[in-house]
């Protein structure tokens, strides 16, 4: 009989249908791809990629919407900086969040693969954006 594994990200078991756990990284299959694909990146190069963009659309923009985004941001208030700099003067930012509550209480079947990343990124998520303010 096998040992069972657990990913160390989410802890989910070897023993979940459709999982593999990495015996190196101690990831599963589905964390693994993410947090590796996260080192590989440039994020040097992306922010001036960023900067570079945001130059050329300064004052641009009447509205910007965030639509049930801003609670998975680390940080909102540098986001919502950004987004005032490219309104026009009088422009308008409307934030939507999600009914705490509600998503909780929703059926979401990736939150029964990793309840821990769903609680994160929609309660405690939540609760950083409102500290934020």
């Amino acid at each position: 009989m096998n040992k069972i594994l657990w990913c160390k990200n989410c802890i989910l078991p070897s023993t979940r249908p459709n999982l593999d756990i990495n015996k190196e990284t101690n990831l599963c299959s589905v964390c693994d791809p993410i947090i590796n694909k996260s080192k590989k990146i440039n994020w040097e190069k992306r922010k001036k990629e960023f900067q570079n963009i945001l130059k050329k659309i300064k004052n641009k923009y009447d509205v910007i919407t965030f639509n049930k985004v801003i609670e998975h941001v680390k940080k909102p208030e540098k986001m919502l900086k950004t987004a005032k700099s490219i309104l026009k003067k009088n422009g308008i930012i409307n934030i939507e969040v999600p009914d705490v509550l509600a998503a909780a209480l929703k059926h979401v079947p990736i939150a029964e693969y990793n309840p821990f990343e769903f609680i994160k990124t929609n309660i405690v998520g939540t609760q950083n954006l409102v500290e934020a303010c």
